[in-house]
């Protein structure tokens, strides 16, 4: 499915839906230590929301790319165990039955 082909959510969080401005005090931004302080000031209320949205796309990542390579052994495990089962069926077969072992 195409991604233009999905219709937009209603809503879409924003950097003053995410900052949550009670744990901040704000003053008038008058010089630029001032700014440097407000910066920082919002840089650590975002941290962790980007750290988690970051650690739930690289678990999805991972689990895709887990999964595909799954795949792909499971198809070629399978081709591997058919191969030793057919020639051991026929070295059974043209043996005329499994050799015996004297002791």
């Amino acid at each position: 499915m195409n991604s233009l082909d999905k219709p937009l959510p209603r809503f879409v969080p924003t950097l003053t839906e995410i900052v949550e401005p009670n744990g901040m005090s704000f003053i008038p931004v008058q010089s630029s230590d001032d700014m440097q302080q407000l910066v920082r000031a919002v840089q650590q209320q975002v941290q962790p929301v980007i750290a988690q949205m970051l650690k739930e796309e690289f678990d999805r990542l991972v689990q895709s790319v887990l999964a595909e390579q799954w795949s792909e052994m499971a198809v070629r495990l399978k081709l591997e165990i058919d191969k030793c089962v057919h020639s051991s069926v026929v070295e059974v077969c043209n043996n005329k039955g499994p050799k015996s072992i004297d002791k």
